[in-house]
């Protein structure tokens, strides 16, 4: 499992720039590059959470990729040693992307 880094400060399962999801799901079938790949795990926390109670955030993270073009897809699982999730302002899951993807 890659070990994930998350600046998705909005997202439900974000506490303190890990993941409390231990599979998330990378988008982004047709993607060419970062910018067309987004986290489709994404939860935006509601206006009076301020922490995830989602579950223990961990860095070790199974990532299910649909980023076929990306070159550590294999078989519909990343497997980069460590990615990054980006969206700092996100509200949606298409304002994040894989900020790992490399094409092939």
């Amino acid at each position: 499992m890659p070990l994930l880094d998350c600046n998705v400060v909005d997202c439900y399962y974000n506490d303190s720039k890990l993941c409390s999801r231990h599979n998330i799901v990378v988008g982004g079938e047709e993607a060419c590059s970062s910018d067309s790949t987004c986290c489709d795990s994404f939860q935006q926390k509601s206006m009076d959470s301020y922490t995830s109670n989602a579950g223990e955030a961990t860095r070790p993270t199974s990532v299910t990729c649909e980023a076929v073009k990306c070159v550590y897809n294999e078989e519909n699982l990343c497997m980069a040693n460590q990615i990054g999730i980006s969206g700092h302002n996100a509200h949606q899951a298409e304002q994040t992307e894989c900020a790992t993807f490399k094409p092939r």
